[in-house]
C-alpha cells in the first residue's frame, strides 16, 4: 500500500483472507478522497488551478518550490485536512518562522500558499478554518522575522558611477552593451528588455511600447528549467507606452544598426538575449570601470530616484515605472544617489546656521 512514511512510498499489509485486504484498500482510499492529507490538499488545490488555467506556469513552479521550502518532511504533511486545527497551523507557522529565520518577504510565500489551502479545504467542506479570519487574528509580531539591511549605497548607481558607465558603453557600443545603456535611458525591467521587439519602438511619437516580458519556470513533466517570452507584461500597470528622450531614440537607432533584421531587439546570432546575460554584462562593465557590481534591478532604482530628484509629475513617474501607486516607487525604489562629497554640500546649504 502507499505510505509515504517508508523510504520505498510502500508498506507490506497481510491478512489471511481476500476479503479484509478489499476492505483495507477500500477504506484507506475512501479516507484519501474524502479527508485528504495536508500534502494531497496542497497538490488537489494546485491542479485546480492549472487546469482552471487561473495561474501561470511560473506561478506554479514558484508554489511548489515555496511548499517545499517550508512544507516538505514537516509532520503537518501527514495530518489529515479535516482534523488539522488553528492551534496546530498556528504554532507551524510561528515555528518555521523562528526555525527557518524567516524575513517578512519569505514569509509572505508561505502565507499565500496557506491561505490558498485553507479557502480551497472552505470550498470542498475539508475545514471550517476561515483564512480571512485566521490570519487577521495570527498576530505575528515585526520582531517575530528576520531584519535584512540593506546597503543603501549598493541601491542605486551615483551619477558619477552612471557616467562612467556611459562613457564606458560610448567607447564600446555592442548591442549588449547599448542594451545597458538603454535600460539606464528608460528604466525597464530586465525581463521587458529581453523581450522588446523592434515594432515596439514608435520614432514618431518618441515611445516605446513596453507588452511582454521574460519569464522562467521549471517543467512540471521534465523537471527542466524553461525560458521564454510571455506575451503579456508583469501585470496591468506594466503594460505602458515609454517616453524616450532623444539619447534613448539615438541608443535605439544605433541598436537597430547592428540588428537590422532580428525580430527581437537585442539578438546575437539570430538568438533572443535573455536577461541573465544582461546581468552578467552589467558585472563585467561595473568591474571594468572599477565600481562595485550591481544587477540590472538597480538600475531600474536608479532611474526611479532620477525621476523623484527630477521632479517629475508623480502620474508620468507611475506611467514610466509601471507601478499603481507611487508608495512603491517612494518606498522601494527612491534612493540617494548623490556622492558623499554633494551630500555634504546639500545639508551645508539646507542648515546655514
Amino acid at each position: 500500500m502507499p505510505d509515504d512514511s517508508k523510504k520505498t512510498g510502500r508498506r507490506l499489509i497481510k491478512r489471511r483472507e481476500k476479503l479484509d485486504i478489499e476492505n483495507i484498500l477500500v477504506k484507506f482510499y475512501r479516507q484519501k478522497a474524502e479527508n485528504p492529507t495536508f500534502k494531497e490538499v496542497f497538490h488537489l488545490w494546485i491542479n485546480e488551478k492549472v487546469e482552471c488555467k487561473e495561474i501561470a506556469p511560473a506561478t506554479v513552479s514558484k508554489y511548489i518550490n515555496d511548499y517545499k521550502r517550508f512544507c516538505s518532511g514537516k509532520p503537518i504533511e501527514n495530518v489529515r485536512f479535516k482534523y488539522l486545527t488553528e492551534k496546530e497551523l498556528r504554532l507551524f507557522i510561528k515555528r518555521t518562522i523562528a526555525d527557518m529565520d524567516l524575513s517578512a518577504k519569505s514569509y509572505s510565500g508561505l502565507r499565500l500558499i496557506i491561505k490558498g489551502m485553507l479557502k480551497y479545504g472552505k470550498w470542498e467542506e475539508l475545514t471550517s478554518i476561515s483564512a480571512t479570519e485566521f490570519f487577521s487574528d495570527i498576530n505575528i509580531g515585526k520582531n517575530s522575522f528576520r531584519k535584512k539591511i540593506k546597503d543603501k549605497s549598493k541601491e542605486v548607481f551615483t551619477d558619477e558611477e552612471v557616467r562612467m558607465i556611459t562613457h564606458y558603453i560610448s567607447e564600446n557600443p555592442t548591442i549588449r552593451n547599448l542594451a545597458i545603456l538603454l535600460a539606464f535611458q528608460t528604466g525597464v525591467r530586465v525581463g521587458e528588455l529581453a523581450s522588446l521587439k523592434r515594432g515596439d519602438i514608435n520614432f514618431k511619437s518618441k515611445t516605446l511600447h513596453i507588452q511582454r516580458t521574460e519569464v522562467t519556470y521549471k517543467d512540471l513533466e521534465t523537471g527542466k528549467s524553461v525560458n521564454e517570452v510571455r506575451e503579456y507584461p508583469k501585470n496591468e500597470n506594466a503594460d505602458r507606452y515609454l517616453i524616450l528622450q532623444d539619447k534613448a531614440i539615438s541608443t535605439l537607432r544605433q541598436v537597430l544598426k547592428l540588428n537590422s533584421f532580428g525580430e527581437y531587439l537585442f539578438e546575437e546570432n539570430g538568438k533572443r538575449i535573455r536577461e541573465n546575460a544582461f546581468n552578467r554584462k552589467l558585472a563585467r562593465i561595473c568591474e571594468a570601470v572599477h565600481i562595485p557590481k550591481r544587477s540590472m534591478h538597480k538600475i531600474r532604482k536608479t532611474y526611479g530616484t532620477s525621476l523623484i530628484n527630477g521632479h517629475v509629475d508623480e502620474r508620468l513617474i507611475l506611467d514610466q515605472m509601471g507601478h499603481g501607486d507611487i508608495r512603491t516607487t517612494k518606498q522601494f525604489y527612491y534612493f540617494s544617489n548623490r556622492d558623499e562629497a554633494e551630500k555634504r554640500q546639500q545639508i551645508q546649504n539646507a542648515i546655514p546656521y
